[in-house]
């Protein structure tokens, strides 16, 4: 595949003038593989979706974004699990995961943007609500999803 490109937002720059992508009301879905990356984002666009719903991020662009948003984030990110999954997506970019994001997704599109990431063999698919973060695929078969926790640092499966 050819590497993946800026996806224009013709709604609104979901990204905001400090650099920051605020992570809620979106759902991040990670991709080791380039293809499965861009068979998802051919799927959606299949289905339906617009070119200014969806972002698409190469590992170095994740790379980027997440270490902004980490350096931007405030004291209360650290309370909750926003700073333990910002440094998640961080270490998934680092080890070569591009991302598509759906922006404003529309509750009765969850599913099928679950079935889309899961045949496209998603890593991780979480989807940021207001005040949760849903987790829309299951852990690959073989392995166990651990708790995760500001205390604790990043899940095993990311540190590998």
């Amino acid at each position: 595949m050819s590497q993946t490109k800026d996806v224009p937002n013709a709604v609104e720059n979901p990204i905001r003038s400090d650099g920051v992508l605020p992570p809620e009301n979106k759902i991040f879905i990670a991709f080791q593989q380039a293809d499965d990356l861009q068979g998802a984002l051919n799927a959606l666009l299949d289905a339906g979706f617009q070119e200014s719903e969806l972002l698409v991020f190469s590992p170095q662009q994740m790379k980027q974004q997440m270490q902004t948003n980490i350096d931007h984030a405030g004291p209360l990110a650290s309370i909750g699990q926003d700073m333990n999954l910002l440094k998640t997506h961080l270490a998934l970019a680092e080890q070569g995961h591009g991302y598509v994001v759906v922006l404003w997704p529309k509750s009765d599109h969850e599913e099928l943007i679950t079935q889309v990431a899961i045949q496209h063999n998603a890593v991780r698919a979480q989807k940021f609500g207001r005040l949760i973060i849903e987790e829309l695929v299951e852990p690959q078969p073989g392995k166990q999803q651990h708790f995760e926790s500001p205390d604790r640092g990043l899940d095993r499966e990311t540190h590998r």
